[in-house]
């Protein structure tokens, strides 16, 4: 894996290698400034961050067809021209905190040495050096920092475009006030999770669209890039009181009153499937599922921490509960078998779920295997809850293997059921906190156990038979509620549809395959 000297930091690919810094330092520039960049990287400063531990630095340009990054260089999408800073500032932005994990971010102008706009002076006191290491190594605590931090007055902006020779042709916007603060974008520093904001929340979308405004000469006089970022950090901190009112209220509310929602899943084995989790969680981030539901993890102690900082990536706190695996130390010298009984152990974790010292909190739960993603209001899956059974999406056939064939009796007149009765998929399933369902679980694990302890041949899609199976005699189970609510293998005339969970069950056990289909599905 390539490093940079000194700054612990990893070259990014798609699946998972990326960099990883404390500090991050994207120098904007452009093919123009390049005698510019050069000066730059000659320099004592530049030297400095090379050899200071932990600091990751990139070159940021635009003007390419399409979104690429090669040998620490970010070439974005899109025109290279002054009235389009905002927008490249926040594709910056937006790449980075997908595809980079840091602490810090820093832009930094590659001119900032050679600005001759203004006097010495008064560069000095905008970006000089000492401005600007302190916005770089100083204060690691602010959120949003800079090198030179004003407040903005509209007629600084106009007699900056009338320097440029750009006439305004537009009325003064009234979110355009004087008085905002913000930070010179010669040098400004955000932290990450204000990054994650900017990048992922609508009002910072709506931000840039109002600073996208395009008068009759075909120019953008409001694209004042420092001023948008600045009044999207403004949203952020709006957005924390408003969370931290929320928190505050919660703590009011009573618990343990079994009125709460439970969202779940749990995770088991292998590594590379935190992938697919990321992925889970870019989409939760977007839903409504953070205000709807707790969401809780079923895991290994290998993987709790990995997980939780997924999460917290997104600003989501979990709960989470490690549970060992039953059958670990199986004496099974069948190594095909052996392995099939691994993974039947994992996926059987699911109905442990009643093991949680919590459960008794909660009144509405949902189940969702981990190649989901989640687009909408999930309020809509809970909505279907009517009666004490588990509600599954409609899939397959008691004929089929994948849903209890084997386990019915070899002939076929002595089963309890029609030979194609109508089954479900156990990927997504909504039910109430019951002791019916708790005993359809513990009986459907007991099942899963005498089969293991015994020579019988393990049926295929490991737990989902056993679990069919005993909600289908015990006539515990809804195959229909949630059809047009959750979908199966989605392609892309779903995506605006009035679908809320999409599931990726197939290729099975295929993971490069899975990624590569809700990646694509979920960008």
């Amino acid at each position: 894996m390539t490093k940079f000297k000194k700054s612990k930091v990893e070259l990014h690919n798609n699946y998972g290698k990326k960099y990883i810094c404390d500090t991050l330092i994207c120098i904007n520039t452009c093919e123009k400034d390049a005698s510019e960049l050069n000066y730059l990287k000659k320099s004592d400063f530049y030297q400095k961050l090379k050899n200071t531990d932990g600091i990751g630095i990139i070159e940021v340009y635009r003007g390419a067809t399409k979104t690429k990054f090669e040998s620490g260089k970010l070439f974005l999408e899109g025109d290279e021209s002054y009235d389009q800073l905002h927008i490249k500032t926040y594709q910056m932005i937006n790449w980075c905190v997908r595809n980079l994990t840091f602490k810090r971010l820093v832009k930094l102008d590659c001119n900032f040495l050679t600005y001759t706009n203004v006097g010495e002076r008064t560069r000095k006191k905008i970006c000089g050096v000492e401005k600007v290491e302190n916005t770089i190594y100083k204060k690691k605590l602010k959120q949003y920092f800079g090198s030179n931090g004003r407040p903005f007055l509209y007629r600084d902006l106009k007699a900056w475009l009338n320097e440029r020779g750009i006439i305004l042709d537009l009325n003064q916007p009234n979110w355009l006030e004087d008085g905002m603060n913000y930070y010179c974008g010669k040098c400004y520093r955000i932290d990450y999770e204000v990054a994650r904001f900017i990048a992922h929340s609508n009002k910072s979308k709506f931000i840039l669209n109002q600073h996208n405004i395009q008068d009759n000469n075909g120019q953008f006089p409001f694209a004042v890039e420092d001023v948008m970022v600045g009044r999207m950090y403004k949203e952020y901190q709006k957005s924390k009181c408003k969370e931290k009112m929320f928190t505050e209220h919660q703590k009011t509310k009573s618990s343990g009153d079994g009125t709460k929602k439970l969202l779940y899943f749990s995770h088991f084995l292998n590594p590379n499937y935190l992938k697919i989790i990321e992925l889970l969680v870019r989409s939760i981030s977007k839903s409504n599922v953070n205000e709807v539901c707790d969401i809780l993890v079923i895991t290994e102690q290998k993987f709790e921490q990995e997980i939780i900082n997924i999460f917290l990536k997104y600003n989501i706190n979990i709960k989470t509960l490690i549970l060992e695996p039953v059958f670990k130390n199986i004496n099974e010298s069948n190594e095909e078998r052996k392995n099939h009984i691994r993974i039947l152990d994992a996926a059987q974790m699911r109905m442990r779920l009643f093991e949680w010292e919590h459960i008794d909190d909660y009144k509405n739960i949902l189940y969702i295997d981990t190649d989901v993603l989640i687009d909408g209001n999930v309020s809509k899956v809970f909505d279907v809850l009517e009666k004490d059974v588990v509600y599954g999406l409609q899939e397959g056939t008691t004929a089929s293997e994948y849903f209890g064939r084997s386990l019915f009796p070899h002939r076929r007149k002595d089963w309890p059921v029609p030979y194609r009765t109508p089954t479900f998929s156990t990927g997504v399933m909504v039910f109430y906190n019951s002791p019916s369902i708790k005993e359809l679980f513990v009986k459907t694990l007991k099942h899963i156990k005498e089969y293991v302890y015994s020579d019988k041949n393990l049926p295929s899609c490991m737990e989902q038979p056993f679990l069919v199976y005993n909600a289908i005699i015990d006539k515990k189970y809804n195959e229909t509620k949630l059809i047009g609510i959750v979908k199966n293998n989605p392609n892309a005339d779903d995506i605006n549809s009035e679908i809320v969970i999409f599931h990726f069950p197939r290729p099975i056990g295929d993971f490069y395959k899975k990624y590569t289909r809700m990646n694509n599905f979920l960008n």
